[in-house]
């Protein structure tokens, strides 16, 4: 069944990639026939400039957050000290199953 959904996921890539360039293609052979082919990769040189630069924003931005975000939690059993993380009771039976899964772990649900 895995394959099967890979196949699938890897045919409708392949489509969804051909017809992206064959319009590109076909921008091309246009804008080469009137003499104007360096618009064309002006402006995918711009939008590969500008997504390269977002996503090296993003990267120094997620990545110290996620880390910090990482080291707040601590492996069961308290590595490095004390949990800091809790939970707090309500009188909702959904949450007090939930206390019963998360047991001794001391997790922080704020709902």
């Amino acid at each position: 069944m895995k394959i099967k959904t890979g196949i699938v996921v890897v045919a409708l890539a392949l489509l969804v990639g051909l017809f992206a360039s064959a319009r590109f293609y076909t921008d091309f052979l246009w804008l080469m026939s009137l003499g104007y082919e360096h618009v064309l990769l002006r402006t995918l040189t711009a939008q590969a400039a500008v997504f390269a630069a977002a996503f090296a924003l993003s990267i120094v931005f997620f990545v110290p957050n996620f880390e910090a975000l990482r080291r707040s939690f601590r492996l069961p059993g308290g590595v490095g000290g004390k949990d800091n993380i809790h939970y707090y009771r309500t009188e909702q039976p959904w949450r007090e199953s939930l206390d019963n899964i998360l047991g001794s772990k001391n997790v922080t649900l704020v709902l």
